[in-house]
């Protein structure tokens, strides 16, 4: 069996900014991560004290309550 050949890796500078710039990325996105998981907790302690507030009473639409003010200013 022939022997193995080394192989030398260099790594440009250029590598070592483009890793850089991925770090810094993957940080900005992980701060995002948590300032949007954030406010989903938010969001679920706020969604069942509206929904215990509501009684279970159907929500009307816009659209419903402009159509009920046009039938009774024309008709």
């Amino acid at each position: 069996m022939p022997g193995k050949e080394k192989i030398a890796i260099v790594r440009s500078k250029d590598f070592e900014s483009v890793d850089e710039e991925l770090c810094h990325a993957l940080e900005r996105l992980e701060e995002v991560n948590d300032r949007v998981q954030q406010l989903l907790e938010t969001e679920a302690h706020v969604a069942p004290a509206t929904e215990a507030a509501d009684d279970g009473a159907p929500e009307t639409g816009a659209s419903e309550s402009a159509s009920e003010a046009q039938h009774t200013t024309t008709g």
